[in-house]
Formats: structure tokens, C-alpha cells, sequence
């Protein structure tokens, strides 16, 4: 076990990400939940609870954006205490939450006040404008458009914007053109969303896809090693469409882009879950353990503007 005293935070505020112990209602064929947790370790409530009040103690105060994912969030049956916990230390530090959800709960949970209370971004998967093929592609029967729009304007009520995350893979639909597009836009201003987030599969790499052909002219928000962010406006409203690293640290080496909760309750700077954080009373970002330190690589921060550095588009922080 060693101390790190020389960790580069690319981010000037880096994410974190609670991944809550619960299976997902949903079979999407592209998902890393689906094909990283097919052994799937015992879930255990407490410990994961303990966790995440020890980590949220001890977080650098330059975390200032929770995302919560899952498994399906929405269907956690410890989500209030998650929200209660997370209520408590949002009035010190934290900026945002963010929730992301395959919709499967979302109406019920817009007329709960401890979670309106709480999350400020709602990010709702869906991969296909149109019903059928969005229901084959996650594998359940979706959340409609029709159900969307209620969801969205309850949320909206609470002052929480509602944002489509569609994946986009070859190994789900090849029918990107400017009706794929544009159908997706229309509806989803009729349905009172807010923004679509359209990014690209982690297995096909940085290059254009060709959706952002049928786009118009970008603006681009942001680009690191990590991950490429552009804005587009169609139709009148905001896409974003972004790539990234589906594991930064493979980029990044000792270079710390966020923070994950894993469903064990313990702390990691990556996906795998392999470069645990041993957490104690810390001051700052120096004084944090690692118990597998990965070969130093360069330093980053002296080559990326600041906002780039600060740009907090990491891998479930977009929106």
C-alpha cells in the first residue's frame, strides 16, 4: 500500500459515480454492466451504505458532481437512504446530481420529494425514436414517449431538465440517417425533453460517426485524451454527441479522471475496480491510498487548457 503524492487530476472537478448494488430490469446486448457482471458478486446493502458515507467524508472537495447509475437505479430498494446520504453532504460541496435510468420507475420516483430534493439532472436511456425497436434493442418493454412526457414535465415542475442518452452501435440498428435523426428530435420536443445526448459505442472508437454528418454545423465543447464532447443545434434543440474511453485509467495511468463507488461499497478510480481507495479522514487529494499503483505516466495537465482540464465530461458526467 502506498500513498499517492503525485496524483494529476485531470478534471478540475472529477466525477463521481455511485454504482448501486442492484441488477438491471433491462438486457441491452452492448451494455459493460451486462458483460462485466455476469458473475456477479453478493450485493450487500450495509456495506455498500457504509461505503458510501465513508467515501462521501472523505472525497476531495474538487468532487463536486455525483452521478448515480447502476444496475437500473430506479428499481434499489435502499435508493432513499442513498438520497438521504447524499442530501446531507450536498449541502457542502456537491454542485449536481446526476440520476441515469433505463425510465422504468422515473414516474413514480418525479412525485417522491426526498428525490426531487436531491437530483438536478435526469438522463433517460433510450436507443431508438421509435417504440418497437427501442424495446428490442434493451431487451423489456420500455418506458413510452407518452410516459416519458409525463415524467418529464413533473420533473420539470421541480426545475430538473430531462435528457435522452442514446448509445449509438452498429451492433444495435445501422439505420443512422437524417430521418433517424430528425424523428428522434421531433419527438422528443413534443415530449418535453430537454436535451439528447447521443454517444458513440466504446468499442468503435474516436473517429466521426456517421450520424454527425446529418447534424449541421458543431461547437466543440471539449476534447481530451479521454473523450471528445461536440454540441449540435437541431431543430431547435440541444444534441451533444460525445466519444470517450470506456476505462481512462488504460489512457490516464495514475492520472485520476473520477471516482466510482462499486456495488461492494469500495472505492476505485477505475471501472475494473482493481485500483481500490483505502479512505480515511483526508485533507486533500494528496493524502489518498492506493493500494495497486499503476505505472506513472506524464503529466497532462500542463498540455490541456484549463477548461478542457475542468471540462467534467467523463464517462457518465456529460449533461
Amino acid at each position: 500500500m502506498k500513498y499517492i503524492d503525485d496524483l494529476d487530476i485531470i478534471a478540475g472537478e472529477p466525477n463521481f459515480t455511485i454504482v448501486l448494488p442492484v441488477d438491471c430490469s433491462a438486457d441491452c446486448s452492448f451494455c459493460s454492466w451486462r458483460t462485466s457482471n455476469q458473475d456477479k458478486q453478493t450485493f450487500n446493502n450495509r456495506a455498500f451504505i457504509d461505503g458510501l458515507i465513508l467515501a462521501l467524508e472523505n472525497l476531495p472537495k474538487r468532487c463536486t458532481q455525483i452521478t448515480i447509475s447502476g444496475g437500473e437505479p430506479s428499481v434499489y430498494s435502499e435508493l432513499s437512504t442513498v438520497m438521504a446520504t447524499i442530501a446531507y453532504h450536498k449541502r457542502k460541496n456537491i454542485k449536481k446530481v446526476v440520476f441515469t435510468t433505463n425510465g422504468q420507475n422515473i414516474l413514480k420516483l418525479a412525485n417522491e420529494k426526498w428525490f426531487t430534493d436531491v437530483v438536478d439532472y435526469v438522463n433517460i436511456s433510450r436507443h431508438d425514436s421509435n417504440q418497437e425497436d427501442n424495446d428490442r434493442i434493451m431487451g423489456i418493454k420500455t418506458i413510452t414517449w407518452g410516459g416519458i412526457k409525463k415524467a418529464s414535465k413533473r420533473l420539470g415542475n421541480a426545475g430538473i431538465p430531462t435528457n435522452i442518452n442514446c448509445v449509438l452501435s452498429d451492433s444495435i440498428t445501422t439505420k443512422y440517417s437524417d430521418i433517424f435523426i430528425n424523428d428522434f428530435v421531433r419527438l422528443a420536443r413534443k415530449n418535453f425533453i430537454n436535451s439528447i445526448t447521443f454517444r458513440r459505442d466504446y468499442d468503435d472508437g474516436f473517429g466521426v460517426h456517421p450520424l454527425e454528418g446529418y447534424m449541421g454545423t458543431s461547437t466543440n465543447i471539449g476534447e481530451c485524451p479521454v473523450c471528445r464532447k461536440s454540441r449540435y443545434i437541431v431543430n431547435g434543440m440541444e444534441v451533444i454527441f460525445t466519444t470517450s474511453e470506456f476505462e481512462p485509467t488504460d489512457v490516464l495511468g495514475e492520472q485520476v479522471y473520477e471516482f466510482i463507488l462499486q456495488p461492494n461499497g469500495k472505492l476505485t478510480t477505475n471501472w475494473e475496480g482493481t485500483d481500490e481507495v483505502v479512505m480515511g479522514k483526508i485533507d486533500s487529494i494528496r493524502d489518498i491510498a492506493i493500494v495497486q499503483r499503476p505505472e506513472k505516466t506524464k503529466s497532462l495537465s500542463s498540455i490541456l487548457p484549463e477548461y478542457e482540464r475542468g471540462c467534467n465530461v467523463g464517462r457518465f458526467s456529460c449533461g
